[in-house]
């Protein structure tokens, strides 16, 4: 019998959702977990098939909201690797996770993308079971999103951070963050902290490529 507040594991024929909050997602992994995130505790009835097949027990558990206050910058959970916990200017608490290493193709080798490239890569990504990967921002906007790329680079020295980023004078990372009618994207340098702007389209014939590490969110 399942206890208030813990996490319960079981074998799922069907899945019936009855929650009118609009911040209530439900996925399956391709590990084949269910996953329900909420901003709220969440009532669950799980119906429990005794071996003897006659009968059918039911037993109630509370889902809790994640939660990773107590997680240290650079820790690696099973969302990522932990970057911060943020408040928006509207209120919205979200806890940012990077991908482990740099995007690379399937030999292992590090990719350097363009901004469309970098766009069509996220749709593919499934690091950790995960298909809500993004190119992170590069600035603080309007809806108080922070700057994750300049966070990633203060924490790049931490825990599951050391040593995964292209630290080289040529190490730069790709933001979201536009600028001038989407020509330029704000870019992070890894080896001295630098920001700048980089143009997207082709120059002399070359178009700018870039290293890219994908994060995701979780609104609490």
């Amino acid at each position: 019998m399942a206890k208030a507040g813990e996490p319960v594991e079981v074998e799922i024929d069907e899945v019936i959702i009855d929650h009118t909050t609009n911040k209530t997602t439900v996925m399956l992994t391709e590990e084949g977990h269910l996953v329900i995130r909420t901003p709220r505790a969440l009532n669950v009835r799980l119906l429990d098939a005794p071996a003897n097949g006659n009968a059918v027990t039911a037993a109630t558990t509370t889902l809790k909201p994640f939660v990773y206050r107590q997680t240290q910058e650079g820790e690696l959970t099973k969302e990522g690797v932990y970057i911060g916990r943020f408040v928006a200017s509207n209120g919205v608490e979200k806890y940012y996770f990077a991908a482990p290493e740099d995007a690379r193709d399937d030999n292992g080798n590090r990719l350097f993308l363009s901004f469309n490239e970098a766009a069509e890569y996220t749709q593919k990504a499934r690091t950790l079971g995960h298909r809500d990967w993004v190119v992170p921002t590069g600035w603080q906007d309007k809806y108080g999103e922070p700057d994750i790329l300049k966070v990633m680079f203060n924490n790049k020295s931490k825990g599951a951070f050391k040593s995964t980023f292209d630290e080289t004078d040529s190490g730069r990372y790709l933001s979201s963050s536009l600028y001038f009618r989407g020509d330029y994207a704000k870019v992070q340098y890894f080896s001295d902290g630098d920001q700048c702007l980089a143009h997207l389209g082709s120059i002399g014939g070359n178009v700018n490529r870039f290293s890219l590490r994908l994060v995701r969110s979780l609104a609490v």
